[in-house]
């Protein structure tokens, strides 16, 4: 959230898209999701990849898994944000 709030008048967005399985994982259900996004007030968009198709094409292999794209769409980074997905304490 700080990314964005740091870069959004830079023309600069992010979008997290999340492919984990909810019949492994309840709290993934897109109902999760949105309550997740709700009470810590995301200030981006969150959407549910339910077949995990997206994640496989971009060879996302962790839950986080950052992609950077340029203005073109094509990766110019991919790996981690910060060691704490739920940022700091």
């Amino acid at each position: 959230m700080a990314l964005v709030s740091k870069w959004r008048f830079s023309g600069i967005g992010l979008v997290a898209i999340n492919p984990n399985n909810a019949s492994l994982s309840p709290a993934d259900t897109l109902a999760q999701m949105v309550k997740r996004s709700t009470t810590r007030g995301y200030n981006f968009a969150y959407l549910k990849d339910a077949d995990g198709a997206v994640a496989r094409s971009y060879g996302a292999v962790c839950t986080p898994h950052a992609f950077v794209l340029d203005s073109h769409r094509r990766i110019v980074y991919h790996g981690r944000i910060d060691d704490s997905r739920m940022g700091p304490a």
